[in-house]
């Protein structure tokens, strides 16, 4: 869970002249480590971390990609991130308490995890806060016997606190700040936007959107949000706390085609990126797509209330598949969709989950570059489970399942199959998902489709081994 602080204006030359000066630092109330991120320019920031104790070395919690090690420059004694297996850390000659870096803001979408600065085109930028988490390890060999396996790591995660200081205007939780702003969280972090943008306040949300992206993608941005907020609302059967935050960049027309990233983080916040030469002009396929991807992140956001947090790792495939089954469904329920969009969804889940699984099982696909195979394949096994129970009713099953969870029995996984027991499903379905999910299949494209046999989704498949036809749950 994450807190925000109440918000201090105090001068930007006083706190830049504080931050050098590591004993004057106030650390964050709750916070057992204490970052202040200072805008230096548009393409430049300092980050001082300050910790109670000196540490002789640190991992950072999310190490996707290596750009740290190009983009993080140190300050005085500071180490050099390096990279060590699959974690970008910090290892020390002399246990260090207070240490710096200049880094330059990396925009770059990463593989499975949150962009750490959501580009746009005015110069504006939204922060993402949990890319400053840091784990101890005593040394190099603790690190090294974690074969790049995070589940590996002992501890207790220290909670976060980031102080953002910046000339500029803040937004956070819908409020336009100047000065500073206080974040505390613990394996998570929020998005702090820092520039000028206007605060755009619609029916459906508050919050800043690029300028560049075209007109035929905002001008029905609240309404089709809306329209899919309205569907889950009775899908659910409850509706989201508050008016959610989104953030959406362009990153231009600078390749073929067209590309879209997002993420959500809680219930309230939203983060949207996209780009491509396709989205120049309005086109109705591009425009069903997009429908798509938004209802993927708003299913999200639904999930987030009845969770307190995502499971990463061998179990993504619960919640990332579950969002892609639920897109399906709230897409048909929008006018003008053909039923094709939904089959073809449904196809392309089939094949790539078959070609996925043909190199191991989901166990690993999360650190062998497969981390698609978790929507695929979970798309799969969202919609089998649903569909093989009485109701066929999958956001049934998710209410049930989530209330089921034990955070002293975090096995979700097991949660999700006695779950689907517990609610009359025949018990050959769930044993086929698990099969299928942690064990290496010898013919991936016939087991599944006996999945889909056995949940009643009755599919058919052309002489070439497609999918022509099935019954999915609405």
């Amino acid at each position: 869970m994450t807190q925000f602080r109440n918000y201090l204006i105090i001068p930007l030359a006083w706190l830049v002249m504080a931050c050098s000066q590591a004993a004057t630092v106030e650390m964050i109330d709750g916070a057992d480590i204490t970052v202040v991120a200072t805008e230096l320019s548009d393409d430049a920031w300092r980050i001082d971390y300050h910790f109670s104790e000196p540490q002789s070395a640190l991992i950072f919690a999310r190490s996707k990609g290596d750009y740290r090690t190009t983009s993080w420059t140190p300050l005085g004694d500071a180490p050099a991130v390096e990279r060590v297996d699959s974690f970008d850390a910090v290892i020390f000659e002399t246990p260090m308490a207070q240490f710096s870096y200049e880094i330059a803001p990396h925009s770059e979408s990463l593989p499975q995890d949150y962009t750490p600065f959501l580009g746009f085109s005015d110069g504006g930028r939204a922060m993402y806060t949990g890319q400053f988490e840091l784990l101890k390890v005593t040394d190099r060999n603790e690190i090294e016997a974690l074969d790049g396996d995070l589940n590996v790591w002992q501890g207790n995660q220290p909670n976060l606190g980031v102080r953002v200081i910046s000339d500029r205007p803040m937004l956070v939780q819908g409020k336009q700040v100047k000065g500073t702003v206080e974040h505390v969280s613990k394996g998570g972090g929020t998005y702090i936007y820092v520039g000028e943008s206007d605060l755009y306040q619609g029916d459906s949300y508050i919050g800043v959107i690029d300028s560049a992206l075209p007109a035929h993608i905002t001008e029905t941005l609240d309404a089709d949000l809306s329209a899919l907020f309205k569907i889950y609302d009775q899908k659910w059967g409850f509706s989201l706390p508050s008016k959610g935050t989104i953030y959406y960049a362009f990153s231009g027309y600078t390749h073929p085609g067209y590309s879209n990233s997002g993420s959500v983080l809680g219930t309230d916040l939203m983060v949207l990126q996209s780009s491509g030469e396709a989205l120049r002009e309005p086109d109705p396929d591009n425009r069903l797509r997009n429908l798509w991807f938004f209802a993927h992140e708003g299913a999200h956001m639904y999930q987030s209330h009845l969770m307190l947090q995502f499971h990463v790792g061998p179990d993504a495939w619960i919640h990332e598949g579950g969002a892609n089954t639920m897109a399906n469904s709230a897409i048909q329920e929008l006018p003008d969709v053909p039923e094709t969009f939904i089959l073809g969804e449904y196809q392309t889940a089939f094949e790539q989950c078959a070609a996925d699984l043909q190199r191991g099982s989901l166990q690993t696909a999360h650190v062998d570059g497969r981390f698609y195979a978790h929507y695929h394949c979970g798309q799969l096994f969202n919609a089998a489970a649903a569909s093989a129970l009485p109701e066929h009713d999958l956001y049934g099953l998710w209410s049930a399942f989530t209330a089921n969870l034990d955070a002293e029995k975090p096995d979700v996984a097991e949660t999700f199959y006695a779950t689907m027991l517990e609610l009359g499903a025949d018990p050959d379905v769930p044993s086929a998902i698990k099969a299928l999910a942690n064990e290496q299949s010898e013919d991936p494209a016939a087991d599944l489709s006996t999945l889909l046999e056995l949940s009643g989704m009755a599919p058919e498949f052309d002489t070439d081994g497609t999918l022509v036809s099935l019954q999915v749950p609405n």
